[in-house]
């Protein structure tokens, strides 16, 4: 969509100490996101057509710091991790929360059940 638009692409991740202070293993929890980032960034795009992508690791309590973000966006686009059933049907509480306080337009990709066809893109000349 950003291509369309000839809008820049970011993608973030928000991330956040555990309410608990022992973390189990240690480590470095931003850069442990940064790796789920480039993960993803990598399983969005084929190698053939990937977009330039402006990278973003934050830390802070997911919700606020994607609606203080959404500020200066001209969409949010969120990822929904269904359970499916009942439960896969509602929005989780980080969605739900953008979608009430967002300052821009948010869209939520849902991920495809099984067996349902991949979406056709469709091209206007």
């Amino acid at each position: 969509m950003a291509d369309a638009f000839g809008a820049p692409l970011e993608a973030v991740i928000v991330w956040a100490y555990p309410a608990y202070e022992f973390v189990v293993g240690g480590g470095d929890l931003g850069k442990a996101a940064g790796s789920v980032l480039d993960q993803a960034i990598a399983d969005a795009f084929d190698d053939h057509h990937h977009p330039p992508v402006r990278r973003h690791v934050l830390s802070g309590p997911t919700s606020h710091t994607l609606i203080v973000e959404s500020k200066r966006s001209g969409m949010l686009v969120l990822g929904s991790r269904g359970h499916g059933g009942f439960a896969g049907m509602l929005l989780g509480s980080v969605s739900a929360a953008c979608v009430a306080h967002a300052h821009c337009s948010v869209l939520i990709v849902r991920p495809r059940s099984a067996g349902e066809p991949a979406a056709q893109a469709r091209s206007q000349v």
